[in-house]
């Protein structure tokens, strides 16, 4: 296997299955959003005012969207449960606690912990820059 095929192979975004009990015990594979839907993601929130310590009211107004570009089959996992068309007629219409629920994991996965940002500007120091360069 070449470079590329391995890392392409390798499953580098944070994830975890999610069974929904409300939605007949379906079991959600949500994945940290990458690709376009990151950006999306910095861009609404941006637009809509809401900072990362505001995700709870982020989550109110992007629920639906986030769940569709963060919910995957956890049997297929290359392929995503909902197209953006089933937005308006499907998700806007489920339970909003329940989406609030699932928008709340997507974001949570999609965003580094407050100790993971400390632990890379810790890593990126100059020091530990010149120390790892120097192994």
């Amino acid at each position: 296997m070449t470079i590329k095929e391995t890392i392409t192979a390798a499953e580098d975004l944070p994830s975890e299955v999610v069974t929904v009990e409300e939605w007949g015990g379906v079991k959600l594979l949500l994945r940290a959003l990458s690709g376009p839907d990151f950006p999306w993601f910095m861009r609404t929130m941006n637009a809509v005012g809401h900072t990362g310590t505001d995700q709870l009211e982020f989550a109110l107004t992007c629920a639906s969207e986030l769940i569709q570009r963060g919910a995957w089959d956890p049997d297929v996992p290359t392929q995503r449960v909902f197209d953006p068309e089933d937005i308006a007629w499907l998700l806007d219409l489920k339970s909003f606690n329940v989406r609030q629920r699932i928008a709340l994991k997507v974001i949570a996965l999609s965003t580094p912990s407050s100790l993971e940002v400390s632990e890379e500007k810790k890593d990126s120091s100059p020091e530990s820059i010149a120390a790892s360069a120097t192994s």
